[in-house]
């Protein structure tokens, strides 16, 4: 049928696109010339290929994120962690895109998704597969302590992050996204225990005037997480989304990749 061969004709456009995306950036590796963007796509291809110095390496490439994490107690030093994930791609409580628009940058702050595979069922359709939380928990517990969290407390530490995840996967629900652009000196309106001027110096955009707040109730529930919750509560969260969205779990050869019920959670 028509729905049949529609669906048909979008996965032969995306495994072409995939192909000739590979070549691309295989023939950027091999040679980058004299172009910076070029060798910048092809030194960033050739990283991801390189399972031996991953493997080598382990998690010291991470150390620097881990010492800010280790740090924060407070607002402004959470700012400072926040800032540091979101430039290594780590969607930690929000996450902050730009697209370029002509000469004007367009960024907009939005939701993360479930980083953790936390999900918040609301009816008998969204059930989990059994055995599904244990295993989303087994494997944040192992990843945790790959990356130096002490065995007395990967528990609680698990039990922290799974906490605040759920908290951001049940604002995420009850949250509608939409068009609302704010002057960044007004988002501590929003959230006022964010130290924004800190945070867009830290990403690298000082200079940023205005943002699209997708969802200003997700950003003040955010708010009040940060200020309910402890410090350590935190860390442990913070530490939980680095060590699984770069996939501290197959650093070492040791886990299997994800499965099934992992696509299924992200």
């Amino acid at each position: 049928n028509s729905a049949s061969i529609w669906r048909k004709g979008l996965s032969d456009t995306a495994r072409r696109n995939d192909a000739l995306m590979t070549e691309i950036l295989a023939e950027a590796a091999a040679h980058p010339g004299d172009d910076p963007v070029r060798t910048r796509v092809g030194d960033y291809y050739a990283a991801c290929l390189d399972e031996r110095t991953a493997k080598t390496e382990g998690v010291k490439a991470l150390e620097l994120l881990l010492e800010r994490i280790a740090v924060v107690e407070d607002p402004e030093t959470l700012g400072r962690a926040l800032a540091e994930l979101h430039r290594a791609g780590i969607p930690a409580l929000f996450q902050i895109r730009a697209r370029r628009d002509g000469q004007h940058v367009l960024a907009e702050i939005g939701e993360t998704g479930a980083c953790l595979g936390v999900r918040v069922v609301s009816s008998s359709s969204d059930a989990l597969p059994t055995g599904f939380e244990d295993y989303v928990a087994k494997r944040l517990s192992r990843n945790l302590g790959r990356v130096g969290v002490p065995e007395g407390e990967v528990a609680e530490a698990v039990q922290d992050a799974l906490r605040i995840e759920q908290h951001l996967e049940e604002l995420r629900r009850n949250s509608r996204s939409g068009w609302n652009l704010t002057r960044v000196v007004a988002l501590a309106d929003v959230a006022p225990h964010l130290p924004w001027e800190r945070y867009f110096d830290g990403i690298g955009e000082a200079d940023w005037r205005e943002v699209n707040v997708a969802s200003p109730e997700l950003l003040r529930g955010i708010d009040r997480l940060i200020t309910r919750e402890t410090p350590r509560a935190l860390r442990h969260y913070l530490v939980g989304i680095l060590a699984t969205r770069m996939g501290i779990g197959r650093l070492d050869g040791r886990l299997p990749r994800q499965d099934s019920l992992c696509r299924m959670a992200t």
